[in-house]
């Protein structure tokens, strides 16, 4: 339902909670770009008001709005808030604000950042089950262990299915779906069975002027405690079975025998895939190889410390930290069964996609022996990425469909 016209197109960003990952930073680099936009009000909304990105949004003087806590008649409080926007933009699935947003009569959209939440086999059950398997004989003790962990499994399957009922529902109620990558708009199709014209590919991006480093790559890693000539190998990602950090532990531990190739982790997250990862470590037996030094405010200063980045996800909906590392002039890896990541990293063109744990270890080696070899690659990825994925042109998009919407 279309509402009056107005000066402005107002438009509510609904997001589960402040925790920093690539679909908040993206919330507040388009909030930052249309802070000033004679035509659109981009304002947003935290379900949970906490963690860094919740923080940086008050602290940038963006319209920041959270639902107080104690509230229980969660409905009629978004109701109050909604009627007096236009468009509601949700970047998650919440029941509660997806019908509130159906009561309010507001036009709905959704900006869909990944898919693997919702694939019959989720990731964490796998991950889980392969560690399970290898490490049931030394640590667990009793049948009763077993049967609890199997019952929350199910108890988990059980809740992802309603969450993938209420996100199909919500997606196919919405007039359009704004998808980052086209792997995830053909995704849509095909998959939640979304219209064509219902869905829109707008790309993920970032605000280059906002990447700054204050840190020389030595004295990020003397805070480390690693010696200035290892070789360092990372990624910047939060503790997620859709992440699969495993893949890039796998390789390291295929490494052993390479004293100065060290591994880093930066993020947090899940407890539950923080313990399996430590449990994989502890397996492979490169304790002193790996490194998991928790979130990092100053993100670029660590990334420009490495010198591989490598994003081991699959079915990524696009990925902002590898946009960021190839800026950077870090040489980036994915693998090929990464998603929309392939949008962003050509094969030895602009960064290196390979198919299994066994490719990207070797690719590691190479790389370690021959430092010079990805230069052109680096260079010309970022030019790519320049041209491809500048929030400025994202945020014009953005607008443009809004203001389209309702006008």
């Amino acid at each position: 339902m279309k509402k009056k016209n107005s000066k402005k197109v107002r438009v509510l960003n609904i997001t589960p909670s402040g925790d920093l990952g690539g679909r908040e930073r993206q919330i507040l680099s388009i909030s930052q770009s249309l802070k000033d936009n004679q035509e659109v009000q981009f304002d947003v909304f935290f379900i949970k008001a906490q963690g860094p990105f919740y923080d940086a949004s008050l602290r940038e003087g963006i319209v920041t709005m959270s639902l107080p806590s104690g509230v229980t008649n969660t409905i009629p409080y978004y109701l109050r808030v909604m009627k007096s926007y236009d468009i509601i933009n949700y970047w998650g699935v919440n029941w509660q604000a997806y019908l509130a947003g159906i009561l309010s009569g507001a036009i709905m959209t959704f900006s869909l950042q990944g898919a693997r939440g919702v694939i019959r086999k989720r990731i964490k059950d796998i991950f889980f089950e392969k560690l399970f398997k290898k490490d049931s004989i030394e640590n667990v003790k009793s049948n009763h262990k077993i049967n609890v962990i199997s019952d929350s499994i199910w108890k988990n399957r059980l809740i992802r299915f309603l969450k993938k009922w209420l996100l199909i529902h919500s997606l196919r109620r919405c007039d359009v779906v704004i998808a980052p990558s086209q792997y995830l708009c053909d995704f849509c199709i095909s998959y939640y069975g979304l219209r064509v014209e219902q869905v829109k590919l707008i790309k993920n991006s970032v605000n280059f002027e906002s990447i700054k480093t204050t840190k020389s790559k030595g004295s990020i890693r003397l805070e480390l405690g690693l010696e200035p000539d290892v070789f360092l190998v990372g990624v910047a990602a939060r503790y997620d079975a859709r992440k699969r950090l495993d893949r890039l532990i796998e390789a390291l531990g295929n490494l052993r025998e390479y004293d100065k190739i060290k591994g880093v982790i930066y993020g947090g997250g899940d407890a539950t895939i923080k313990n399996k990862l430590d449990l994989q470590v502890a397996q492979h037996k490169i304790e002193m190889k790996i490194l998991f030094p928790g979130f990092r405010d100053d993100i670029y200063n660590y990334i420009n410390a490495l010198d591989v980045f490598v994003l081991p996800s699959d079915s990524e909906g696009m990925g902002l930290a590898i946009v960021e590392s190839v800026y950077l002039g870090c040489p980036t890896v994915v693998f090929q069964d990464g998603g929309g990541v392939l949008e962003v990293i050509k094969n030895r063109k602009t960064g290196y996609v390979v198919n299994d744990v066994k490719e990207l270890s070797e690719l590691i080696i190479s790389l370690y022996k021959n430092p010079g070899m990805s230069q052109d690659i680096c260079k010309e990825g970022k030019t790519f990425v320049m041209e491809n994925f500048d929030v400025q042109k994202t945020a014009k998009e953005y607008a443009d469909v809004f203001v389209k919407l309702v006008r």
